[in-house]
């Protein structure tokens, strides 16, 4: 059989599949593989192509032109006369774009009111590129999309028109789907407090998830809101005390006045201190979240949700201080930049940790440096009940040669403890070939590990930095390298087209759907 009877054999045996299977196939490809399978046939274009459109997600601004272009065509002039864009159920829009010539802006902006205004079947959108959050754009969002959406990330920007915009948009702003609200804003403006505002008061009883950038505009906008009875996680992030009161006593309340959100069970706040009496201040009511069990604060916190002497305390699981993170997968790290907690410091805010009813089985903490020799002693009043502890590291740990006794200082006090991360990712932040300097020495690595599990018959997952991930196995202890993505190298889609060209008319120079040139990432 020469080369083409194979493949023609090949494509009429894919042809004939069901197309339940059709789909399953797909969704193994990549987006490329997928996009040359939809060329591949008639057959095949018209059942995949749908797939190919459910979610799109734009992280440039070639991408976004190419791909908005085809969404905003006419589905008159595509080849199968279908509606690309009310194939889309997630769309996500986010790239800085310094140095773009305005006109370009201003070009794709149209472009993407017209495609958002015949996405009829969206239920997620993340449109926070700088530039895009106008009005015009948001009206066609919510005159397309307000009957489907479920999540609702949106990044407003102030204009003269918005006032005019909105006055006629009011009275149909309705979304009785949403469960999920993101406003990424260091502040409202005034155009936009009504439709927010709206927003959330019309949501209140059913909103699941709620994320602001700053608790200061938020409070603007839930005067008229009694309770949360659905919340179940809450990002806050600003200056100073959320939604504080200064109580008799001097201290001030958080959250005392911030509407009852029974089962709130996820709370991360970002939030910056607000002079020297910021953290020793604080007090959080016990009828504030009571079935807290997800806290992610800054370490000066902890202690205010976990006070001593109080029965009934919160049943926190997992915290998260200062931004920390470690993944497991890839071995990127998150942390804090602007603040360094020392050692002393976060041992003291984290002697709270066995007050939780939870008990906390899962820590994450950021802190500039540690001494080795002193693990043992200061976290043994801390760690019993842990299963799980990250610490991210700003600079190389010292006296790392008392690693080697870890087993019988630390790991013999944590009984349920299997996985221990030690994250590089502030080295790697300012230079990716950074590491700490024990990083490579696997046989050391290895020699302490087999100390270690002298102690303890728990411990299964340990690194030793972002590089790779020590696993224990039936056959003893291996080394996976981390999967961390890399980085997108590629330029931006060349930008020869329109150069000198704003018109409407070229707006509609497309060739079909199936010439789509775009990336999820």
């Amino acid at each position: 059989m020469d080369l083409e009877q194979h493949w023609n054999t090949a494509g009429d045996v894919l042809n004939k599949l069901p197309v339940e299977l059709l789909n399953a196939i797909a969704r193994l490809c990549s987006l490329s593989e997928l996009s040359s399978l939809i060329l591949s046939s008639r057959r095949l274009h018209e059942i995949l192509t749908t797939l190919l459109y459910t979610s799109i997600k734009l992280y440039d601004y070639g991408t976004a032109r190419t791909c908005v272009r085809t969404l905003s065509t006419d589905p008159a002039s595509l080849s199968l006369k279908r509606d690309l864009s009310s194939l889309i159920r997630s769309f996500t829009m986010n790239f800085s774009h310094w140095g773009l010539p305005p006109f370009r802006k201003t070009k794709l902006a149209r472009r993407l009111e017209r495609a958002l205004g015949r996405m009829s079947g969206l239920q997620h959108v993340a449109l926070t590129a700088t530039y895009f959050g106008t009005s015009a754009i948001f009206a066609a969002l919510v005159r397309a999309a307000g009957p489907t959406l479920r999540s609702l990330e949106f990044k407003a920007e102030g204009g003269d028109k918005d006032a005019d915009v909105f006055a006629g948009l009011l009275p149909n702003l309705v979304f009785p789907e949403l469960v999920s609200i993101n406003f990424p804003l260091l502040g409202v403006q005034p155009p936009w407090i009504g439709p927010f505002r709206h927003i959330l008061s019309s949501r209140a009883a059913n909103v699941r998830c709620l994320k602001f950038d700053w608790w200061e505009a938020l409070s603007l906008l839930i005067e008229d809101i009694d309770a949360w009875p659905c919340l179940e996680e809450l990002t806050l992030g600003g200056k100073g005390v959320p939604f504080g009161e200064r109580t008799l006593g001097g201290k001030i309340a958080a959250f005392s006045e911030f509407p009852p959100a029974p089962n709130l069970h996820s709370l991360t706040l970002l939030c910056i201190p607000d002079g020297d009496e910021w953290p020793q201040s604080i007090i959080v009511a016990r009828d504030v979240f009571p079935n807290l069990e997800v806290l992610a604060c800054p370490y000066q916190l902890l202690p205010a949700f976990l006070p001593d002497g109080e029965h009934g305390q919160r049943p926190i699981r997992t915290v998260r201080l200062n931004q920390a993170y470690y993944d497991e997968d890839g071995g990127e790290g998150d942390f804090e930049r602007d603040v360094q907690p020392e050692w002393e410091d976060l041992c003291e805010a984290l002697a709270c940790i066995p007050r939780s009813a939870g008990p906390i089985v899962d820590l994450s903490f950021f802190v500039n440096w540690f001494d080795c020799g002193d693990l043992g002693d200061d976290a043994v009043l801390w760690s019993r009940t842990l299963e799980r502890l990250a610490i991210v590291v700003y600079q190389d740990p010292g006296r790392i040669h008392a690693m080697k006794d870890w087993g019988q200082d630390f790991f013999a006090h944590t009984p349920r403890l299997h996985t221990f991360l030690l994250s590089d990712a502030p080295l790697k932040a300012s230079d990716s070939s950074l590491s700490f300097l024990f990083a490579d020495e696997v046989r050391k690595q290895h020699a302490w590990l087999g100390k270690w599990e002298e102690h303890t018959s728990a411990l299964k997952k340990v690194a030793f930095s972002s590089e790779f991930m020590w696993q224990k196995t039936e056959s003893g202890w291996g080394r996976r390298k981390m999967n961390a993505s890399e980085e997108d190298d590629d330029d931006d889609d060349d930008d020869e087209e329109e150069d000198g060209d704003n018109s409407d008319e070229a707006d509609d120079d497309i060739e079909s759907e199936g010439s789509v040139a775009f990336e999820q990432e």
